[in-house]
């Protein structure tokens, strides 16, 4: 039996809708806690969805960056709770600089 509660949902950041966020968070039974998160920033490149930049995190992993834009492609650990606060912080900076990070994803492919 699962004993998780999963919420996702999806939102265009741009009138074309090539630009969007998409967030998904796991709570532990009864929602007495948040035990994971993933933030993905994705645009259509070629018209297909592509993963830009994704912040993911658990009980079991620290909150980690796929910045997916750099020329290194690699995971980058932070030093954030998997908390609500954290998931408000991520959202509030990719809804800030996605513009900048799209570029930064052309500019290294």
């Amino acid at each position: 039996m699962n004993t998780e509660l999963v919420q996702q949902w999806s939102y265009y950041l741009d009138e074309n809708k090539e630009d969007y966020i998409l967030i998904k968070i796991t709570f532990a039974k009864n929602m007495s806690k948040l035990t994971e998160y993933v933030i993905i920033y994705l645009a259509l490149v070629n018209d297909k969805p592509t993963e830009i930049i994704k912040y993911d995190g658990s009980e079991k992993e620290a909150s980690h960056i796929h910045q997916n834009y750099s020329t290194k492609k690699e995971k980058v650990f932070q030093n954030r709770p998997v908390t609500f606060e954290t998931i408000e912080e991520i959202i509030n900076y990719i809804e800030r600089n996605w513009r900048s990070i799209k570029l930064k994803y052309f500019e290294n492919q």
